[in-house]
C-alpha cells in the first residue's frame, strides 16, 4: 500500500529525490566519524572520486607537499583518508603490534593465476599470512646475505659498463636516455640475483617480452584504481573474468613467469637437491641466487613454502626490486649533474680513496660493498637522493584498529585509512632544516649524532616498521656499488633541459637523456725502466755480445705509444752484462729483471704480465686488446708465444752461440734441432698474417699481438737464429708497416731501440 503511494512520487519527483539523495550521500561523508575537522582540498570531504583523478593526473606527490604545507599535520584526502606530516606518527602507524592492517588499496595490485589471487609480502593484507611468509625468506633478505649476492651484482656490472661503451662512448656514440638505461640495469640485476641469470635487457638494449611496458601499464592502472578499490572488482578482478580464467579462457600470461618457470626447469635437479637436504652447494666466484635461498626456505618450511610459493616470490622480485632501485639510481645521477661542486666533491673522495687503497683496483673501476661504507659523502650524496625523491608517491595506507587510535595527540577512529606519504616526510623542514627543496649532501656530514638519528628516523623511501620493503638490503647493494663503479669509469653531462616524472604510485623518471665519455684520471705517469749496452765482450765467454740497445723495452713503449700515453723512460747502462746494483735496488723489483713499469707504487715485470696490464687499465676503448671473444683470444695467444714460443727457441740458439765453443758438436746439434722449431715458429707467423685479412696480425689495426710479436720477429731474423735461409715475404712486409707506424717512430726515438 505505501509502496504503491510513493512509487508515483518517486517516479514524479525524480530529480528531486536523486539530488536530496546525493546531498545526503555527500554531507554524509564530509562529516563522517567526525573527521571533518582536518581540512583538505574541498572535493576531498565529500568523495573519493577527488583522490581518484589526482591520482590519475600521476602529480599527486606535489599536491599532498602542497596540501601539508597549507593545512599543516594532518589532511584529509577522502571521506575516510588521513594523511600525517608529522614524523612522530610514523611509529604509531606502522609499528609493530598497533593493530594496523593494510588497506584495500594493496590487494588491487595483486596477480591473477587460473582465477585465483595470488597473494605477495607486498600485497597480501593478512598479517598472519604476512608473518609466516616473512619469517621463511628473511634470511635471503638479511644484511649478512649481501656477501653472497655482491658477485651477482658484480657479473651484470661487468656487462652494464662494457655495454655502456661500447653502445655511448664507441665509435657509435649516441644520446642516452639514462633513466630507460638505469631500469635495465636493475631488471638484469635482479634476474641475476634471482635465477642467477640475466632477463637480457643490457645485451639486448629493449624491454624484453614488454615486461616494463606490462609494469607501466599496471601501477599506471593500480595507482588510481587503488584510491576505489571496488572499480578493481568490477574490471579486472570481476567473479565473471575469474571464472572464464579458471576455465582457461582469457588466459593471461605474466612474461616474467615464462622466464622464471624455464629458470627453474634448468636448474631442476639442483633445486630438488637443495628441498631434499636443505644444503646448498657454493659456486666458486658465483654466489648464491634467491632462487636457491627460496628452495631452501621450503626445505625448513615444507607447510608454508609451496612450489607455488617459491615461483610467486621469485617472480615477485622483478616488481619489487626493479622499479624502485631504477628511480633511485635516476635520483643519484640527475642530481649530481645538476649541482657541478657536489659532482666534483664526490670525485675527489672517490679519486682520494683509490690513491690511499681504499678502493682497491679492479675490472670496470668496481668498488666493493664494504669500500663503498667507508665513503662518508657517497653515503650523504646517496641519502640525499633518497630524501629529495624517493620511490613511492603516494601513502602508504593502513587502517586504523576498531577500537580507534591516538596518533600525534589525536584520537582517530576505528576503521579509517590513515598514513605518510614519503614526499612530504622528507621535506620535513624541523628534520631537514629550511632548505629542504634544496640538494645539499653536507646536511647529513654536518648533522650531530642526535640530528642525524632524527634525520635517518623520518626517512621513509623503504617504509618502515613490519612491513618494511623486505628487499631493501639488496636495493642499497646494488646503489652503493653502481654509483661510484659508474662514476670512476664515465663523465656524465646533462643532454638535456631538465627530466620528467609522472606519479603512478611510484615516481618514474623519463626524459632524462645524458653524455657519456670515458673518464681519464690525473695521476703520476708510468715510468718504463730497462737497460741497455753498446756492442761488447762477455767475460765469460770472451764471445762477441751484440745486444739490443733496448731490448725487449720496445714492445713496451710501442704499446704505451699505441694508446696515447704519457710515460718516462728510465734506463742504465749495463755493468759486464749485467744490471747495476743501485737500478735494481730503485726498481723495487725482486727478480731484478728488465725491462718494468712501474705505475704509482705497483711495478709490473715481464713483457707479457705489462702488455696485458695496459690493456686491463688503459685501454678502455679495446682498441689494443678487442673485446670480442674470438679476436681476444688470438692476441692474447700472441702475448704468450712471443716470449714462451718464439723468444724460447731463438734464445736457445744464440745462447749455443756464445757458450758452446768448449764442445762445437753439441753446439751444432742443438742448433740443429733448435733451427727446426724456428723455421716451424716462422711457418706458423707467415700463414696467420696470410689469413689476417689486413696489414696486421688480427686485421687492419695495431693490437697488443703486434706489439708483442713484432720484437721477436725482428730479433731471429736480425740474429740469424735459427732461419737456415729461409726467407718469409708476409712476415718481412709486416715487419715494414709496424716499423712505419707513427707510434713505433717514437717508440723507437724515446728508447734508442736499434738492432
Amino acid at each position: 500500500m505505501i509502496i504503491g503511494e510513493l512509487l508515483p512520487l518517486l517516479v514524479a519527483y525524480w530529480p528531486i529525490v536523486l539530488a536530496t539523495s546525493a546531498a545526503a550521500y555527500l554531507l554524509n561523508n564530509k562529516f563522517y566519524k567526525g573527521l571533518n575537522k582536518y581540512p583538505g582540498a574541498p572535493l576531498a570531504a565529500y568523495t573519493n572520486w577527488w583522490r581518484f583523478f589526482e591520482v590519475w593526473g600521476q602529480k599527486s606527490e606535489v599536491t599532498h607537499v602542497a596540501l601539508h604545507k597549507e593545512h599543516g599535520d594532518i589532511v584529509r584526502l577522502g571521506p575516510n583518508v588521513l594523511s600525517f606530516a608529522d614524523p612522530k606518527a610514523i611509529k604509531t602507524i606502522y609499528g609493530l603490534n598497533k593493530g594496523m592492517t593494510k588497506s584495500d588499496f594493496y590487494p588491487v595490485q595483486q596477480a591473477v593465476s587460473k582465477g585465483k589471487r595470488l597473494q605477495s609480502l607486498f600485497s597480501t593484507t593478512w598479517e598472519d599470512y604476512h608473518a609466516k611468509y616473512r619469517r621463511c625468506v628473511n634470511g635471503a633478505f638479511a644484511m649478512s646475505s649481501l656477501v653472497e649476492y655482491e658477485p651477482l651484482v658484480d657479473s651484470t656490472t661487468d656487462v652494464y659498463i662494457e655495454r655502456t661503451k661500447e653502445l655511448y662512448c664507441g665509435e657509435k656514440k649516441q644520446r642516452c636516455d639514462f633513466t630507460r638505461w638505469l631500469q635495465f640495469y636493475a631488471f638484469d640485476v635482479i634476474g641475476e640475483l634471482t635465477w642467477s641469470k640475466r632477463l637480457g635487457y643490457i645485451e639486448k638494449d629493449q624491454d624484453v617480452d614488454g615486461i616494463i611496458e606490462f609494469l607501466n601499464k599496471f601501477l599506471s592502472y593500480a595507482a588510481p584504481i587503488g584510491q576505489m578499490p571496488f572499480l578493481d572488482l568490477i574490471l579486472e578482478k570481476n567473479p565473471l573474468k575469474l571464472q572464464l580464467e579458471k576455465w582457461g579462457v582469457n588466459k593471461k600470461v605474466f612474461p616474467v613467469t615464462k622466464f622464471a618457470l624455464d629458470r627453474s626447469g634448468e636448474r631442476k635437479d639442483e633445486m630438488q637437491k637443495v628441498r631434499e637436504t636443505g644444503i646448498v652447494e657454493k659456486r666458486p666466484g658465483r654466489g648464491i641466487d634467491l632462487l636457491t635461498k627460496f628452495n631452501q626456505a621450503q626445505h625448513d618450511h615444507p607447510e608454508f613454502m609451496t612450489d607455488a610459493q617459491v615461483l610467486a616470490a621469485s617472480t615477485s622480485m622483478v616488481f619489487a626490486g626493479s622499479e624502485t632501485t631504477a628511480i633511485s639510481l635516476s635520483s643519484v645521477f640527475y642530481h649530481l649533474v645538476r649541482h657541478p661542486k657536489v659532482y666534483a666533491k664526490l670525485m675527489q673522495e672517490l679519486d682520494d680513496a683509490a690513491e690511499t687503497g681504499a678502493i682497491q683496483q679492479r675490472d670496470n673501476n668496481k668498488v666493493s660493498w664494504a669500500e663503498s661504507q667507508k665513503l662518508p659523502y657517497l653515503d650523504a650524496v646517496i641519502q640525499e637522493s633518497f630524501r629529495m625523491h624517493p620511490a613511492a608517491g603516494l601513502i602508504l595506507e593502513r587502517i586504523t584498529p576498531k577500537q580507534g587510535i591516538e596518533i600525534c595527540g589525536e584520537h582517530i577512529p576505528g576503521g579509517v585509512i590513515v598514513g605518510c606519504n614519503s614526499w612530504v616526510l622528507h621535506r620535513r623542514p624541523e628534520v631537514f632544516g629550511a632548505d629542504v627543496d634544496a640538494f645539499r649532501p653536507e646536511r647529513w656530514i654536518e648533522a650531530d649524532s642526535l640530528k642525524l638519528k632524527e634525520m635517518k628516523a623520518t626517512m621513509f623511501q623503504f617504509g618502515a616498521g613490519a612491513r618494511t620493503c623486505i628487499g631493501k638490503n639488496i636495493s642499497l647493494l646494488e646503489i652503493y656499488k653502481l654509483v661510484p663503479t659508474f662514476l670512476r669509469t664515465f663523465e656524465i653531462e646533462m643532454a638535456c633541459d631538465d627530466w620528467k616524472t609522472r606519479n603512478a604510485w611510484f615516481v618514474r623518471q623519463s626524459e632524462f637523456y645524458t653524455n657519456f665519455k670515458l673518464r681519464s684520471v690525473p695521476r703520476e705517469v708510468p715510468s718504463l725502466m730497462f737497460l741497455r749496452k753498446t756492442s761488447g765482450v762477455n767475460k765469460a765467454s770472451s764471445s762477441p755480445v751484440e745486444t739490443l740497445m733496448a731490448s725487449r723495452s720496445i714492445r713496451t713503449a710501442w704499446q704505451l705509444e699505441e694508446m696515447g700515453l704519457d710515460y718516462k723512460v728510465e734506463f742504465s747502462e749495463r755493468e759486464n752484462g749485467k744490471a747495476p746494483q743501485q737500478f735494481k735496488d730503485d726498481s723495487g723489483d725482486a727478480l731484478g729483471k728488465f725491462p718494468l713499469l712501474k705505475d704509482g707504487d705497483l711495478t709490473v715485470g715481464e713483457s707479457g704480465a705489462i702488455a696485458e696490464y695496459l690493456c686491463e687499465h688503459y685501454d678502455t676503448s679495446n682498441k689494443l686488446l678487442p673485446k670480442d671473444s674470438a679476436t681476444r683470444v688470438k692476441c692474447q695467444r700472441w702475448i704468450h708465444a712471443s716470449e714462451a714460443t718464439y723468444a724460447l727457441h731463438a734464445l736457445a740458439i744464440l745462447y749455443t752461440r756464445w757458450f758452446g765453443a768448449d764442445n762445437p758438436s753439441a753446439a751444432e746439434k742443438i742448433e740443429q734441432g733448435m733451427s727446426v722449431n724456428v723455421c716451424k715458429d716462422m711457418d706458423f707467423l707467415e700463414n696467420e698474417l696470410a689469413k689476417s685479412g689486413g696489414k696486421f696480425l688480427v686485421g687492419d689495426s695495431v693490437t697488443v699481438a703486434d706489439c708483442m710479436m713484432l720484437f721477436s720477429a725482428q730479433f731471429i731474423l736480425a740474429r740469424q737464429l735459427g732461419v737456415q735461409g729461409k726467407k718469409w715475404e708476409k712476415i718481412n712486409q709486416w715487419i715494414k708497416d709496424c716499423e712505419n707506424t707513427e707510434s713505433y717512430k717514437r717508440a723507437v726515438e724515446k728508447t734508442g731501440h736499434a738492432l
